[in-house]
């Protein structure tokens, strides 16, 4: 299965570089890197990575749509492209599947750590051809694992992103209440307004899986999170930082085959189950590779 990639922008920041490297110890799956500002399409046959040039792919309608929305200049983006470009992202990334001929993927925000092989059977099964994303809160859904289980359900919530992007902001806040209206809360806004397109991947410990997928949280309680960089962060208005908050999970760390990995601990049943990943926001992942 592909697993994809998007930086937009420049420079490319050193983490990218360790989140590949990461995933090599583990796949070896065609590695998809999308950047910007690059001028022509590379392939390295060695290590199994296309990386192509956002500009040299053909661009969609919902990708032009999205071009003409001036949803991420208001005041309240303060000027920042991340949101731009995290919404963006969605985009390339339909793009780039269709012009490869992808039909299934796993995309992994780069401030990623993985920490096995992709389960594609399990996400094959369990998501059909949805789009697996993961809940943060009764707010927000993250897109730092996301599985396209077919181009034609990213298509369509592409296709509803440009939908809330257009609207007056007035409007949005009478709909939807006035919180920022980045990817994470549109994402949510679509999964609640239209049930099957996407299918949320487990973020705790689960019979169905054999992993557990980590949002932002389990992340941001190891390697902390923006603003609290160096120490673990939990919060209860996420659903894993409360639960952590109230004693029921930590996180523990074993070495097998030579590797270092990290387990979500039951503290009532005493039982350990591996996550996947980790979602490093402060950046540091060198600290956390196996």
């Amino acid at each position: 299965m592909d697993i994809i990639l998007v930086h937009l922008g420049q420079p490319i920041p050193t983490y990218l570089l360790t989140c590949i490297q990461q995933i090599r110890k583990y796949s070896k799956d065609r590695i998809v890197l999308v950047l910007s500002e690059l001028p022509m399409f590379h392939f390295v046959p060695n290590d199994n990575i296309a990386i192509i040039s956002k500009d040299f792919l053909d661009e969609t309608d919902n990708y032009k749509k999205f071009k003409e929305t001036n949803h991420f200049s208001k005041k309240e983006y303060m000027g920042l492209s991340l949101w731009k470009c995290a919404c963006e992202r969605f985009f390339i990334i339909e793009m780039v599947m269709k012009y490869l001929g992808i039909e299934k993927a796993l995309h992994i925000e780069n401030d990623n750590l993985v920490y096995g092989k992709p389960h594609e059977i399990f996400l094959e099964l369990y998501c059909g051809d949805s789009v697996g994303l993961s809940n943060i809160s009764d707010q927000y859904l993250s897109a730092g694992i996301m599985y396209i289980g077919s181009t034609e359900a990213l298509c369509e919530i592409n296709n509803k992103l440009n939908g809330i992007m257009v609207m007056e902001e007035s409007v949005l806040n009478k709909k939807y209440t006035k919180i920022m209206m980045n990817e994470m809360r549109m994402l949510k806004i679509i999964n609640d307004e239209n049930p099957g397109l996407i299918k949320l991947l487990p973020i705790f410990p689960s019979k169905e899986s054999n992993y557990v997928y980590d949002c932002a949280s389990w992340g941001q309680y190891v390697g902390g999170a923006f603003g609290h960089e160096g120490e673990p962060f939990s919060t209860d208005t996420h659903f894993i930082g409360k639960e952590i908050n109230q004693g029921r999970y930590d996180v523990k760390w074993e070495t097998k085959d030579n590797y270092k990995k990290p387990y979500v601990f039951d503290t009532v049943t005493e039982m350990m189950y591996p996550l996947y990943n980790l979602h490093i926001h402060s950046k540091n992942l060198e600290r956390w590779v196996s």
